[in-house]
């Protein structure tokens, strides 16, 4: 029986709104197909980037795929298993992610969850997950894929989602 072959993966460890540290396991050749990505963005958006005056401001945002901000409140409790859960209709549309779940790991005495986030997109965002305790998570989705974050909680469940 053969094997199935595991893609290589850097963690990289980032920390929430409040300070906590978190981590998201990424292909290890994500990078170089970002970048890649990046490289045949059309000439027009590229030259226009190169043509900000210095000292002209942060740019906060960029989209190619010119797609509005959105906040968006959910329900996405933790589970046990690794299911995955259909996303709602205004999810789908407003977000671009088709499907989630949250999968617990293990609670800690102090009552501290350890869990995985998944998620699919189908839009490329820069996504910041809320838990009940107001903690956010930021996962950036260039590629259109499964995509998940680990972090813990006392309050793990998602409840409100934005993306820029």
């Amino acid at each position: 029986m053969a094997s199935a072959q595991v893609p290589d993966v850097t963690v990289e460890k980032l920390l929430s709104r409040k300070g906590n540290e978190y981590s998201v396991p990424r292909p290890a050749d994500a990078y170089s197909t970002e970048a890649t990505a990046v490289a045949a963005l059309p000439d027009t958006i590229l030259s226009g980037l190169a043509n900000i005056p210095p000292g002209a401001g942060a740019v906060t945002a960029f989209s190619a795929d010119d797609k509005p901000d959105f906040g968006i409140a959910v329900r996405w409790d933790v589970q046990d298993g690794s299911n995955w859960n259909a996303a709602t209709p205004e999810v789908k549309k407003t977000a671009g992610i088709t499907q989630y779940y949250i999968q617990r790991h293990s609670t800690k005495p102090d009552g501290t969850v350890s869990c995985t986030l998944h998620i699919t997109n189908t839009k490329r965002y820069g996504y910041h997950f809320y838990d009940e305790t107001g903690d956010g998570y930021w996962l950036s989705t260039w590629l259109n894929r499964d995509h998940s974050l680990d972090y813990e909680s006392k309050k793990p469940n998602i409840v409100f989602i934005t993306g820029d």
